[in-house]
């Protein structure tokens, strides 16, 4: 994958993060991983149909999901609901919305689906033959991974 679609989206993360829950991101590295299986608590997917075309994922534990809903409405949650898992499917809309307007920039066409939110640990999920790459990044509400599984035509 490029590193030129991972910047898009480590930007828009960042970018996004700052803006809607007032916090600074620090990424705290990168890898390509193979596990079929998700490893976050709360996953938000979103597909990215054009050039490039894949999935995009934001996973965070359940802890992390709870703060970074809070910080966006303005209030605690003290378990997961409706509300915070709509904040959370919003963020990833705008991460990815962001990310795809980076890569318009630099002559990307692509278009996002609307979100869907997976809840729990070790559902299988395919990206059927794309590695993911996953950056991690840390808030100070705790860590979120950023899973990038894009391929492009050239």
């Amino acid at each position: 994958m490029k590193a030129e679609i991972l910047n898009a989206f480590l930007r828009a993360t960042t970018d996004t993060l700052r803006t809607e829950t007032a916090d600074e991101v620090s990424r705290v590295g990168l890898a390509a991983i193979n596990v079929p299986n998700l490893t976050d608590d709360v996953t938000v997917v979103l597909a990215v149909v054009g050039n490039p075309r894949g999935l995009v994922q934001y996973g965070m534990s359940t802890e992390t999901t709870l703060a970074m809903a809070g910080a966006m409405v303005g209030q605690s949650f003290p378990e997961i609901n409706d509300l915070v898992l709509s904040g959370v499917a919003e963020l990833g809309n705008v991460i990815t919305g962001r990310a795809s307007m980076f890569l318009s920039q630099m002559q990307y066409e692509c278009d996002i689906t609307p979100p869907s939110v997976m809840v729990g640990k070790g559902a299988r999920f395919s990206t059927l033959g794309i590695t993911r790459i996953v950056i991690p990044v840390q808030t100070r509400y705790g860590p979120f991974h950023v899973y990038v599984a894009l391929q492009t035509d050239t």
